[in-house]
Parts: C-alpha cells; sequence; structure tokens
C-alpha cells in the first residue's frame, strides 16, 4: 500500500450520486417563488453547502438570507431524497474491503448532519465509517480546508497517512489545502476541476486499485 491508514470520503457525488437530485429540488425551490430556472444554472452549486444556494437565492429573489432559509425549510418539509434508489452500487463492497483492509473509514461532508443519517441510514452504510463530520460544525466548509483538518486531527493521524476521495471543485481545493493526497472521481455532467487532485478515476470501486497500489 501507499502507506495509508485512513480514507475519507465525500458523500454526495461520491458514494451517493445525488447532485442531479438536489438540483432538481433547488429548480423547485426556485420555481414555488416564480423563477423558473434550467437545472444546468444550479451546477455551480454541486459541492457546495446550502449557504450556496441562500445566496443564489438572495441574490435572484431580492430577499434576506433568513426568508430564503424560510423557504427552503418549508420546501423540504415535502420534498425528501431517496437515497437508497442513488447510492452508487459499488459504495458497499468498496467500504467493506478496505475495511477488511485494515483501512480506517471516515466521511466529511459539506451537508448538514441530518441528511448524512438520512443517507447512511437508507443505504447501509453507517456502520463502515468510525467518525462522521458535517460542514455544519464549522463557519466556512468546502473550500475552506478546515473540515479535512479537524477529520484528520480526530483521527489521530498524519497528513501522508490519510487518502480522500472527492468528486467536486470545492472538495478538491478542501483536500489539497489539508495537504492530503486526493482522489478525484469523475463526473462528466460537470466540469469540475479534477486537475486538481493527485489521481483521477471513473469508477468509485478504483479507490481501492489506487490505495493498494
Amino acid at each position: 500500500m501507499n502507506g495509508f491508514k485512513a480514507v475519507i470520503f465525500d458523500m454526495d457525488g461520491v458514494l451517493v450520486d445525488s447532485e442531479t437530485a438536489y438540483m432538481r429540488q433547488y429548480q423547485g425551490i426556485m420555481a414555488t417563488q416564480g423563477v423558473d430556472l434550467p437545472i444546468d444554472a444550479f451546477y455551480g452549486l454541486a459541492g457546495g453547502s446550502m449557504e450556496d444556494l441562500y445566496r443564489l437565492m438572495t441574490s435572484r429573489l431580492a430577499i434576506d438570507r433568513p426568508r430564503a432559509v424560510a423557504i427552503c425549510d418549508a420546501f423540504f418539509e415535502h420534498s425528501h431524497v431517496d437515497y437508497s434508489l442513488l447510492v452508487r452500487p459499488t459504495a458497499q463492497p468498496l467500504l467493506r474491503s478496505l475495511a477488511d483492509r485494515g483501512l480506517r473509514l471516515a466521511l466529511a461532508s459539506s451537508s448538514p448532519m441530518a441528511s448524512i443519517n438520512a443517507m447512511l441510514d437508507s443505504c447501509g452504510l453507517k456502520s463502515f465509517f468510525e467518525l462522521v463530520v458535517s460542514g455544519d460544525d464549522f463557519k466556512k466548509t468546502k473550500p475552506d480546508p478546515e473540515i479535512y483538518q479537524y477529520t484528520v486531527r480526530r483521527l489521530g493521524l498524519g497528513q501522508k497517512e490519510v487518502a480522500v476521495v472527492e468528486d467536486s471543485t470545492y472538495g478538491m481545493q478542501a483536500a489539497k489545502g489539508a495537504g492530503l493526497f486526493t482522489i478525484a472521481l469523475r463526473d462528466p455532467r460537470f466540469n469540475f476541476r479534477t486537475e486538481l487532485a493527485d489521481v483521477v478515476i471513473e469508477d468509485l470501486a478504483q479507490v481501492q486499485d489506487v490505495i493498494q497500489q
């Protein structure tokens, strides 16, 4: 192996193909306010947090952040993502294989903890992770490196002992900013800057090959 002792995974776009599902929700939120936008208008939010959506709403709708939050909260009460339909088929086998090889596994996502827990529960992935970190816990999340710096400290490992699996530009910037070896899962639907990563893969299952090299 490369000397890695742990792998930190992003959630959305990596373990679960959820980005377009979120964008359809964002599209629906704007439609409730009389603004019809094509789904690609939300591509720039992929890999970000709810704060990015709130900023878009305050700009396009000329409202303040509390109003944007209230609109989103009301919408999400009746709109839920079924993660079990979106989980990547290779996610569970990969996590099991890495764990069987003695790798410690963590998850660091910009999503709210409620969404993370819903995903882990519905997809049967929770038991694989010894540590789960949410962007809710930080004033700034990806592309700020703090979420990864914090996760590495909690694992008690050095930078060279940890690999990160990301898909988005924000996520890769955060991981590289924390000095971590970064594996990018390419998604042809989005113009993510995969050149920021150390290795680019086309399928999640290839993470194991990278770690074993």
